[in-house]
């Protein structure tokens, strides 16, 4: 009950941006930020442009435009979602995510330890699409979301080399800290490039939309994960 009422305060929160957050309804999105850089919110307008193009392309269908979130810091950011982990949990690496079809994300022109205005500003397209397949399907499992993201924005800026394979229990988990720890930012999308590969576009299309890997790929899950797998040391020796 408790959980259930911290969710639904967040989510009030969200739905209703009071506070320090200026509203600024631009061509391809509706921003809220907190005295945000202008060039820097018609830059994330031009992105989002490019991003909603190709996303509706790939996924064959048209999206309403989406509202995104911006934060001044760091620390204002995490505890949108995760308030009680990010206070006990230290982790530089998270500066986006999304609740539902809003999307947020740490200001491109704060200071972050583990990142720089480029790394922010390119992970705004990463945040967008995780509101579109959350429309497409709320239950999409993290590997799956996580892997169109990154296969759809920022696919192949992070390397594989010297990072262990994710063991096959990432396929169904959805914890993000699971994921993270297991390498997951470094193998999702290219598990979509691979079932690209193998199985088709149109069955990359039907994973997202139902999330279940045997029935989709006609296929155990293991024998899917071992293929994978040599996939990997084919193409990413």
């Amino acid at each position: 009950m408790k959980q259930r009422l911290l969710f639904l305060v967040i989510g009030l929160l969200l739905l209703n941006p009071v506070f320090s957050f200026t509203r600024a309804e631009l061509s391809n999105v509706i921003i809220f930020h907190q005295d945000e850089n202008n060039d820097t919110l018609v830059q994330i307008d031009e992105m989002l442009g490019n991003t909603r193009n190709s996303i509706e392309s790939y996924f064959q269908r048209t999206f309403d435009k989406r509202t995104l979130y911006i934060y001044k810091n760091q620390k204002e950011f995490q505890k949108q979602k995760h308030p009680i982990a990010t206070a006990f949990i230290k982790l530089d690496w998270y500066i986006g995510d999304n609740i539902g079809e809003k999307a947020l994300i740490v200001s491109p022109n704060t200071k972050v330890s583990s990142h720089t205005y480029k790394s922010i500003i390119n992970a705004i397209p990463h945040e967008y699409i995780h509101t579109v397949v959350y429309s497409i399907n709320k239950k999409c499992p993290l590997w799956i979301n996580e892997g169109i993201a990154l296969f759809l924005s920022n696919r192949h800026n992070v390397s594989t080399k010297k990072k262990e394979i994710p063991p096959i229990g990432i396929f169904k988990s959805n914890n993000s800290l699971y994921f993270e720890k297991h390498n997951g930012y470094s193998y999702a999308d290219k598990f979509i490039e691979f079932v690209e590969l193998k199985y088709g576009h149109s069955k990359v299309l039907e994973l997202v939309n139902t999330g279940n890997y045997e029935k989709v790929l006609g296929e155990e899950l293991k024998v899917v994960y071992l293929n994978w797998v040599e996939y990997l040391k084919t193409q990413y020796p």
